[in-house]
């Protein structure tokens, strides 16, 4: 089973915590972290997260720290 957060929301970019676990035994077996940039491909440079964005990632947080 795989279950996915966001960890930390930035200005430009915000990060993605991924846990996996043995569905029969509910043990921890991998973990992974990832990094999302906002860019903008036109002016090839990054860009501020939309506020559309940021509040439906704001929703998604995990209630505590990694």
């Amino acid at each position: 089973m795989v279950s996915t957060n966001v960890a930390k929301i930035g200005t430009k970019s915000f990060s993605v915590k991924h846990v996996f676990t043995n569905a029969d035994t509910g043990l921890v077996v991998a973990q992974a972290f990832a990094t999302i940039v906002c860019f903008n491909n036109v002016e090839q440079k990054t860009k501020i997260i939309p506020e559309v964005l940021r509040d439906n990632l704001k929703s998604k947080m995990a209630n505590h720290a990694y």
